[in-house]
C-alpha cells in the first residue's frame, strides 16, 4: 500500500479504515522480509524437479524421456541454428 493510500484510509477517521490501513502496512512489511525463504523454496523445488527428471530418464531402459542434459544440449543447438524463433513465429 502506498503512503498516500494509507494516509487517505487513516484520515477517513473510521475505525475500519484505520484497521485496514494498519493491516495492509503490516502485510507489506512481511512480504518484504519473506523473499529469501521464497527464493530458497523456489530453488529447492526446481532442483528436486531436475533430480527426479534425471532419475526417471536414467532408470527407464527404453525411454522417450530425454535427460535434462540432452534437453539442454538440444536447446543450445536449436538456438545456435536460429530455428527456435523461426518456428515460434
Amino acid at each position: 500500500m502506498s503512503e498516500v493510500e494509507m494516509k487517505v484510509a487513516m484520515e477517513s477517521g473510521s475505525p475500519a479504515g484505520i484497521a485496514v490501513a494498519k493491516n495492509l502496512e503490516a502485510a507489506s512489511r512481511a512480504d518484504k522480509t519473506a523473499w529469501p525463504s521464497r527464493l530458497a523454496y523456489l530453488v529447492a523445488g526446481w532442483s528436486l524437479f531436475i533430480v527426479a527428471w534425471h532419475l526417471v530418464s536414467r532408470g527407464i531402459k527404453i525411454s522417450d524421456i530425454p535427460s535434462p542434459l540432452q534437453t539442454w544440449n538440444a536447446l543450445a543447438e536449436v538456438l545456435e541454428q536460429g530455428l527456435l524463433w523461426k518456428n515460434v513465429i
